[in-house]
């Protein structure tokens, strides 16, 4: 009987915790990660802001908890909307071309994970999630036909992703870079790194 009730009490504890990190991920979205408060999310949930507290151990741990989950969500999609192509060249295009979409259509998303400065446990998380790995797929042509070297993938997928984050910050700067600007300019520099020698 104290499983069921361990169980459920567990549960419970999941939902109220989803709860606080959608509310988070919608005021993130709408209106920016500083305007995350305990008062809001409270608000927005229908809890007292106390009661985060049982959930988090602060609003870092709760942020922190709310990037992951966006992460995931984007990944997810990512993998949802992969090509089939033959190319393996066009297929890493229209691959870099879903976060440039996402973070172009999001920008408060896109300042929350990259220039929003979360405590240490945001460090290990990062490393946790393994982000090259989710490339890996996009990389293995390349390395069956000679191109990179498989020890490579780690480094080149960096490349690019610092690149499309560059330059997606560029564009939120507003110094005159257009969508089509961006995805050219990734297009080159993926063509550059893994086009035919």
């Amino acid at each position: 009987m104290s499983d069921i009730r361990t169980d459920a009490k567990n549960v419970k504890k999941e939902y109220v915790k989803s709860k606080f990190v959608e509310a988070a991920k919608t005021i993130i979205l709408h209106d920016g990660v500083s305007s995350v408060t305990a008062r809001r999310i409270a608000e927005m949930t229908g809890y007292s802001y106390a009661s985060l507290y049982n959930y988090f151990t602060d609003l870092n741990e709760l942020l922190l908890e709310t990037k992951l989950c966006m992460i995931r969500d984007m990944t997810q999609s990512g993998q949802d909307h992969a090509s089939v192509m033959d190319d393996p060249l066009l297929r890493m295009r229209e691959s870099m071309q879903n976060p440039v979409d996402f973070f172009i259509s999001n920008p408060n998303i896109f300042r929350f994970f990259y220039m929003y400065e979360l405590d240490y446990r945001n460090v290990e998380a990062m490393k946790s999630l393994e982000l090259e790995k989710a490339y890996y797929q996009d990389f293995a042509p390349f390395v069956e036909s000679g191109r990179i070297k498989e020890t490579d993938i780690p480094a080149l997928s960096r490349t690019i992703l610092y690149s499309v984050f560059g330059i997606i910050t560029l564009y939120l700067s507003n110094n005159g870079l257009t969508k089509d600007d961006i995805y050219r300019d990734v297009d080159r520099i993926i063509e550059l790194l893994l086009g035919e020698k």
